[in-house]
Order: structure tokens, then C-alpha cells, then sequence
């Protein structure tokens, strides 16, 4: 799971799970939770984060423009 758009299936119902929140999982690490909307179901997934890879380096990148 690389990316904001990476979305894991439900081991119940096999319908994609949706993102419901972002939280800090300790120095380098964020969990993510994901519910189902067909049966409720949560998962919890942990995962490295590389602020180089960040999807945020393409929105500072945009956001340095010259004062007009």
C-alpha cells in the first residue's frame, strides 16, 4: 500500500474498503483505518512513510511559483 489511492478488500465481503482516518503510528509510521460500507467491518494497517515519496512533494512543488 504505496499511495492514498491503494485500497485493501474486505476479507468478509471482498468489497474494497474505504479510508476513514490517518493517524500518527510512532516516529516514521502511520496507521490507517478502513471500513467496509457493505458490512462494517474495520482494519487497521500500519505502514512505513517516506516524506520523499510523499504525495505532499507534489503540492509543495506546485506551491513554489514566483510572487506575482
Amino acid at each position: 500500500m504505496e499511495s492514498l489511492n491503494d485500497r485493501p478488500m474486505c476479507p468478509v465481503c471482498k468489497h474494497g474498503l474505504a479510508l476513514s482516518r490517518i493517524s500518527s503510528g510512532g516516529r516514521g509510521f502511520e496507521e490507517r483505518t478502513f471500513e467496509c460500507s457493505t458490512c462494517g467491518r474495520t482494519e487497521k494497517v500500519t505502514i512505513e512513510v517516506d516524506p520523499v515519496k510523499s504525495d505532499a512533494v507534489g503540492w509543495l512543488a506546485r506551491e513554489r511559483r514566483p510572487p506575482r
